[in-house]
């Protein structure tokens, strides 16, 4: 019975993967002047991207830091975005596109070139949400987009990092 249902799984993924195996992906960085809407989505020369599987603490939406002082919670998701695209320099690639709403749904990756990491890939939504500024997208069961997500922001929450260890009113 268990390796029927790994032969099934692995039918499963083959007829998920064989149309994006199919298409020769294209990676490029992240355009200067990029404009970026939230923690998650950009215009960049004309075109809307968000990462795939990734969510963002909505603007408007306010933190208590530790000082008791209130901040915008969408505007740090946005920031920690833009920092962390300015210091890993990630390429992306189309995943999914939603032709209705005209956004490509990407992923992001780095490579690190020297370090102790040196040659290690460094994936910008895991990034994001490992370091408690973005989260894991569900659907509408409940269930994450992307598994990897999942384990990185319970990692960030259970450790209190970033904004899972201020108040949210």
């Amino acid at each position: 019975m268990k390796s029927l249902k790994c032969v099934l799984f692995g039918l499963l993924i083959n007829a998920i993967a064989a149309p994006v195996a199919a298409q020769q992906r294209a990676w490029s960085p992240i355009a200067p002047g990029t404009a970026f809407e939230s923690g998650e989505s950009w215009v960049s020369q004309g075109k809307r991207y968000r990462l795939y599987g990734v969510r963002a603490c909505e603007r408007g939406r306010s933190f208590t830091n530790a000082a008791g002082v209130k901040h915008d919670c969408g505007e740090a998701s946005l920031a920690m975005l833009v920092s962390l695209i300015r210091d890993l320099n990630p390429v992306c690639t189309e995943v999914a596109r939603d032709e209705k709403g005209g956004v490509s749904h990407v992923i992001c990756l780095a490579v690190r070139h020297r370090g102790a990491g040196k040659g290690s890939r460094i994936d910008l939504g895991t990034a994001l949400i490992s370091s408690g500024f973005g989260f894991a997208m569900k659907d509408a069961a409940g269930n994450p987009i992307h598994q990897e997500y999942a384990v990185a922001e319970e990692v960030a929450k259970r450790s209190r990092t970033g904004l899972w260890g201020y108040r949210f009113p």
